[in-house]
């Protein structure tokens, strides 16, 4: 489905459509998406025939009896699989199976956490010179978008690994000393990578490599160009803690307060001593 629009267009059909790298989920929704279509333009040669029984006049005057009728009547709705959360008392499964199927039904845990990952976001960097006794601070914005990703949509994830790819761009402001004033400014855009590693169906650890490179201007410095690398770990996946969830007035303040996803953060200047910081990156909205 990330595929743009190209490869829909070349095709008379969806049965023309390439399907050697389809996923199942997604040749079935090409499937229930045809025979729709197939309906509704048989349903207008019904109508061009003569045919002046109402739709509405066909539904079944008694709820339990819709299921049935709606089964019967659109072949589509046989293959889309029960959105999640539903009643399943209200379907008739093999009672001997409906334990396990509600399990499955529940809301994929941890969902919210893909959100960010595959949206554009705006995400605040926060941190300091940790390694040096008087050492500065950083503050900046940052824009990223994930370009592609390779997710594992399996319900029991267990060992299993997602990886994200993006590109981002970024705006640093920072001081050489605590407290004083600023005298750096960096203009940064690069890639980034992140990894989950499922422990378990509901929680993942989460790990991030950037590599940032652009200009930096320092006070009394001029410009000069820069590359930044970054390495960090995410574990509140891991403790089972969602700030998604959260309303957005709580979720932010508490992902600034809580370090529980950490990067540490090299600056390489030309002609400069690195300098190294302990940062924080948080998603503000996206």
């Amino acid at each position: 489905m990330d595929q743009g629009t190209k490869e829909w267009r070349e095709h008379d059909t969806y049965d023309d459509l390439p399907s050697d790298k389809l996923t199942i989920n997604y040749k079935l929704a090409i499937e229930a998406t045809k025979i729709s279509v197939e309906e509704v333009f048989a349903s207008y040669i019904n109508a061009r025939g003569g045919d002046e029984i109402s739709f509405f006049e066909s539904i079944p005057k008694y709820k339990s009896e819709y299921q049935e009728f709606f089964l019967e009547n659109f072949e589509a709705l046989s293959i889309i699989p029960i959105p999640y959360n539903s009643n399943l008392d209200d379907y008739n499964f093999d009672p001997l199976e409906l334990s396990s199927l509600k399990k499955q039904n529940k809301v994929i845990p941890n969902r919210s956490h893909m959100v960010p990952r595959v949206a554009n976001a705006f995400a605040l960097i926060y941190g300091l010179n940790a390694f040096t006794s008087n050492g500065g601070m950083i503050l900046g914005l940052r824009f990223h978008t994930t370009k592609w990703y390779s997710y594992n949509d399996i319900y029991h994830k267990k060992g299993s690994i997602d990886q994200w790819f993006e590109y981002n761009f970024s705006f640093l402001i920072s001081n050489s000393v605590r407290g004083g004033k600023i005298d750096t400014y960096q203009y940064l855009a690069g890639v980034g990578y992140k990894l989950d590693w499922w422990v378990s169906s509901s929680r993942f650890i989460g790990t991030l490599l950037f590599i940032d490179m652009g200009l930096q201007h320092k006070t009394g410095l001029g410009d000069r160009f820069m590359a930044s690398p970054k390495l960090g770990i995410d574990i509140a996946p891991l403790l089972g803690i969602d700030y998604a969830e959260l309303p957005w007035w709580i979720g932010v303040p508490l992902n600034i307060l809580l370090p529980f996803q950490l990067t540490i953060q090299a600056d390489y200047v030309w002609n400069q001593e690195p300098v190294y910081y302990i940062t924080r990156v948080v998603d503000l909205v996206y």
